[in-house]
C-alpha cells in the first residue's frame, strides 16, 4: 500500500494535480515508513515552485527524521545562506556536528563559511577538523586554512607553511603559488613573490 500511495502522489504530481499531490505527500509524511521519501518529493515541489521558505521547512523535517544525513544539513544550510541567514546556517551546522563530531564535510562547510564571514578562530578550528577527519580533498583543506591564517589571523608563517604543504600535494595547481606570492608581498619580500 506504501508504494502504491507514493505511486499516486507521483501520479497526482505529474498530472498536473499539484496540491492533490502535495496533500497526499502531506499524509505520507506522516507516516515513519513513507516520511523521507515524502518529504524528498515535497522538497522538489516547493524548489520547483521557487518556494524557499517551504522548502526550508521541509529540509527542517527532513534532517529532523534523518539526522545524520549530511545531504540533507548540507541543504537547509544551503538555503538558509541564500536567504542571507548566516546565523541560522552556522547553528545548524554545529547542532549536525555536535552529532556527527568526525564528519569531515561538515566540519569543512563550516570552517569555509566562518573564513568567508570573518571568523578566524571558528574558521581555523572546523578546517582542522576537517583534516585530522581525512576531508578528500586535502590540497583544498590547506588552501582554506592558509587563507585563514593569512587573512584573518595575520599569522603569514602559518599560511606559508599550508601552502607549502599544498604545493608539495600538487605542484601543478596554480592557486597554492599564486596565494604564496600574495603573502609574500604583502609582507614586503617581493623577491619571492616572483
Amino acid at each position: 500500500m506504501t508504494q502504491v500511495s507514493l505511486s499516486q502522489a507521483l501520479k497526482e504530481l505529474n498530472s498536473g494535480q499539484i496540491n492533490k499531490g502535495k496533500a497526499t505527500l502531506n499524509i505520507l509524511a506522516a507516516n515513519q515508513n513513507t516520511a523521507e521519501q515524502a518529504l524528498i518529493l515535497l522538497f522538489k515541489v516547493s524548489m520547483s515552485e521557487k518556494n524557499l521558505n517551504e522548502a526550508k521547512l521541509i529540509s527542517e523535517r527532513l534532517v529532523s527524521i534523518v539526522p545524520n544525513k549530511f545531504d540533507y544539513i548540507n541543504t537547509l544550510v544551503q538555503l538558509y545562506l541564500s536567504s542571507g541567514d548566516s546565523d541560522t546556517a552556522i547553528s545548524k551546522l554545529k547542532a549536525f556536528i555536535s552529532q556527527n563530531s568526525n564528519h569531515a564535510h561538515a566540519h569543512f562547510l563550516l570552517g569555509s563559511l566562518a573564513r568567508k564571514l570573518g571568523n578566524g578562530f571558528l574558521a581555523k578550528q572546523h578546517l582542522l577538523s576537517a583534516q585530522e577527519n581525512q576531508f578528500p580533498d586535502i590540497y583544498l583543506v590547506k588552501l582554506e586554512i592558509a587563507l585563514v591564517y593569512s587573512d584573518l589571523l595575520n599569522d603569514h608563517k602559518s599560511a606559508i607553511y599550508c601552502l607549502e604543504e599544498a604545493i608539495e600535494i600538487q605542484k601543478n595547481n596554480v592557486n597554492a603559488y599564486f596565494n604564496l606570492a600574495n603573502i609574500y608581498e604583502q609582507m614586503g619580500n617581493k623577491s619571492k613573490s616572483l
